[in-house]
């Protein structure tokens, strides 16, 4: 909850922000577009100014001299510090339209200026002609004018974007962890109550039956509080070794091994723990695939894999296939199941640590989720690489590829 409130709060404070700073370019554009057209404005008077005194010492001239304008204006302009893309136009007030222009835009663009001035009446002439300015490109005129603003504005609502994402991304791995959290919270209560529970019945049966028991029952019960103090005993070593190597890191004892024989190996255990399942090897490698790895963990690599393949699988005969191959300067072992597989959403999560699959392949196995995240590192730490592919319905097939040595 604290969270969301966080979160909202975040956004608010953003749109604010943004908004403001909106509002401050908009403030900007509307100072800038007061002052320009006050600077403008007095250049045109300057430059009619100036022209009125120089045609004062040329007489007898019936035509205005455009030439003689542009340079006025342009001198203007630049006593006035402003930048060039400022067109003007003389108009005939006997004649309609624009009866010159500076530069090529449309008569739209003059006759909404209000930037005009009178030229001096020259001989002949019943009326003055009209001198209008105007922006010859407004946007790029303006634009210029403002690229400070325009760029502190895209500066902070860069920022304020990047903020929002990166918050927004805390977010959702917060809440992530939380779920998480209270998924592993569950299974460890389930894990520990079922043990907890089997002891404390047998012990309470002993205790009850503590004379009249025959050798056969006495060895039942008391190998149900054994097998029992050892599954509880697993999942607490499992919880303090993932706590372990998150602390402390893994140390490897590399070494050149044939992994025919991790792999038979494993099977082999495998073979004695599900007894219904069906483990094939197929071997394309040759008689010896050597890698450069820690026995005892890549080991725990394969049997995580096997187990992982029998204990989520719906069938009546569980069916592993092995294969491994040489490919290039690795070594390649595909685990094909026929199990219920995994949706594509849930590929990632599955080699996270604590991950659950939220339904389907959870149904009727408990665990912490910390199978996959320890071969996904123990891996890693190899300089392999692991690659999942599965269907719902259609198994899974992971492949674990190990560097042979050079």
């Amino acid at each position: 909850m604290r969270l969301k409130v966080a979160l909202l709060l975040i956004i608010i404070s953003c749109i604010g922000l943004l908004g403001y700073q909106a509002f401050l370019l908009y403030e900007a554009h509307r100072l800038l577009n007061h002052e320009l057209h006050a600077k403008l404005k007095e250049s045109l008077e300057q430059t009619i100014q100036n022209y009125r005194h120089l045609l004062n010492k040329r007489n007898g001239r019936t035509t205005h001299d455009v030439i003689m304008l542009d340079s006025l204006l342009q001198s203007a302009l630049g006593l006035q510090n402003l930048p060039s893309g400022v067109c003007y136009a003389l108009i005939n007030p006997a004649l309609e339209g624009v009866y010159y222009s500076s530069d090529d835009v449309t008569e739209k663009v003059f006759n909404n200026s209000q930037l005009r001035g009178f030229l001096p009446l020259l001989p002949g002439q019943e009326r003055p002609w009209q001198m209008v300015l105007a922006p010859c490109h407004n946007l790029s005129f303006r634009l210029a004018r403002m690229e400070l603003f325009v760029f502190g504005f895209l500066l902070v609502s860069s920022l304020v974007i990047v903020t929002f994402i990166v918050v927004w991304r805390l977010y959702r791995q917060q809440k992530d962890l939380s779920e998480v959290r209270s998924g592993f919270i569950s299974n460890l209560a389930h894990e520990f109550r079922t043990p907890l529970a089997s002891i404390r019945l047998a012990a309470e049966t002993l205790r009850d039956l503590e004379n009249r028991l025959n050798p056969e029952t006495l060895f039942r019960y008391t190998r149900i509080i054994v097998d029992q103090t050892d599954h509880l005993q697993r999942h607490v070593e499992a919880v303090l070794q993932a706590s372990e190597q998150e602390q402390r890191g893994l140390a490897l004892h590399l070494q050149k091994l044939n992994v025919l024989e991790l792999i038979g190996k494993a099977r082999d255990t495998m073979a004695l723990r599900y007894p219904q399942a069906r483990f094939i090897v197929n071997n394309e490698a040759g008689p010896v695939a050597l890698v450069r790895a820690d026995e005892a963990h890549i080991t725990h690599v394969f049997l995580n894999i096997l187990d992982n393949a029998v204990k989520y699988n719906h069938q009546p005969v569980p069916e592993i296939r092995i294969l491994i191959r040489r490919q290039k300067d690795y070594l390649s072992l595909v685990f094909q199941d026929n199990g219920i597989g995994i949706e594509r959403k849930h590929w990632k999560g599955i080699f996270e640590k604590f991950y659950r699959v939220p339904q389907g392949r959870n149904t009727g196995v408990k665990g912490f989720g910390l199978g996959l995240s320890y071969v996904k590192q123990i891996v890693a730490l190899h300089q392999g690489s692991l690659f999942i592919r599965s269907e719902p319905g259609k198994g899974t097939i992971l492949e674990v590829r190990l560097p042979m040595p050079s």
